[in-house]
C-alpha cells in the first residue's frame, strides 16, 4: 500500500475533480500491486490483467463518489478482491452448468 494514505486521499479527490494526471499518477503507483494481488489470486494473467483495468476503469466512471473514500489503498485493494472472487463463483457455477449439461447429454444417448 501506499506510504502516505493522506496523498492517495488527494489524489482521489483531484480524480473526483476530473484530473487526469492524478488518475494515472494513481494507476502507475497501484497497477502493479493490484496485479499482482489479483495474479495471486486467480493464478491467470489473463484474468488478473482484466479485473485491475475493471477497477480502474470504474474509479474512473465512479470519480465523483470518490471524495467519500476514506482510505483509497485498501478500496482498491477491496474492489479487486471482490472482483477476483466474483470471477471465481462465476467460473465455478458455468463449470456446474456444464458438467450439467455434459451428463444429460450422456443419458440421452
Amino acid at each position: 500500500m501506499s506510504n502516505n494514505p493522506y496523498h492517495d486521499k488527494d489524489l482521489f479527490k483531484l480524480i473526483a475533480e476530473e484530473d487526469a494526471s492524478a488518475y494515472q499518477a494513481v494507476f502507475e503507483l497501484y497497477y502493479d500491486k493490484l496485479h499482482f494481488n489479483a495474479l495471486k489470486f486467480l493464478k491467470s494473467e489473463f484474468w488478473a490483467e482484466e479485473i485491475v483495468q475493471e477497477v480502474f476503469l470504474e474509479l474512473w466512471d465512479d470519480r465523483k463518489k470518490l471524495v467519500e473514500i476514506e482510505n483509497p489503498a485498501a478500496w482498491m485493494y477491496r474492489m479487486v478482491s471482490n472482483k477476483c472472487i466474483n470471477l471465481l463463483r462465476r467460473q465455478e457455477r458455468e463449470m456446474r452448468i456444464q458438467y450439467s449439461i455434459h451428463l444429460s447429454m450422456k443419458t440421452a444417448n
